[in-house]
């Protein structure tokens, strides 16, 4: 039965990664950008929803979530992960930049074929759940002015619009809209991640999410 995931964004995933772009984003960043990033950057960090039947998942659902281990820290971003060996489909990925007391996210898509799931929701506990591990205040991003969907999803999530970054967008000079969550350590953020979770727990079919980010922690120390 198949499973599906949260998992470090790898460097064998960059062809996957780079197909997701091309199709969600006017855009899109080329494969030798995340290359970059998963190599050099130290402040940024990637994640990716898998699906497949790894023998190291260990929660098996219908359509939905479950995980597999990871041997490395997200503390630890360099060198890049590679993989020895069997490597899930991606159905999606995120990513942030650590700055300072605040983490942005740079981008976050799902393959075309698996929107409207929950995918991306999923993605976005993990970037939260990876912000508190990097003891971010607070999680920023900007989103096409247009992009009202988008829009939507974040403000479940807790982000509000604090302002404008007018003609960011390069393909048509559209303005950005510049969100911000509360302080995540508020019990305000705490409630509603909270409630996100449960809900898509139950979307997912699952009596909650998996504490994927923990676990990995605790792999990395037993290592």
């Amino acid at each position: 039965m198949a499973t599906v995931y949260l998992d470090l964004m790898r460097l064998d995933d960059l062809n996957e990664v780079s197909e997701i772009e091309r199709d969600a984003f006017n855009v899109p960043w080329p494969s030798s950008a995340y290359r970059r990033e998963l190599r050099n950057n130290r402040n940024a960090y990637y994640i990716v929803v898998r699906c497949g039947d790894h023998e190291q998942a260990r929660t098996s659902i219908p359509s939905p979530v479950s995980r597999r281990l990871f041997p490395l820290s997200f503390l630890s971003p360099s060198p890049a992960p590679q993989e020895t060996g069997h490597r899930d489909r991606v159905l999606g990925h995120a990513g942030l930049w650590r700055m300072l007391d605040q983490a942005h996210i740079t981008t976050i898509a799902v393959h075309k074929e698996y929107r409207r799931r929950g995918f991306g929701e999923l993605l976005l506990t993990g970037i939260f759940d990876l912000s508190r591990e990097l003891q971010s205040d607070a999680v920023t991003l900007e989103v096409r002015k247009s992009n009202y969907g988008a829009q939507r999803l974040y403000v479940k999530f807790g982000f509000r619009e604090v302002g404008i970054r007018p003609r960011y967008y390069s393909d048509n000079n559209e303005d950005a809209v510049i969100m911000w969550t509360d302080p995540l350590r508020s019990s305000h953020m705490e409630a509603i991640l909270a409630q996100r979770r449960q809900e898509l727990a139950h979307k997912l079919g699952l009596e909650r999410l998996p504490d994927w980010l923990s676990r990995a922690r605790s792999v990395t120390q037993k290592a």
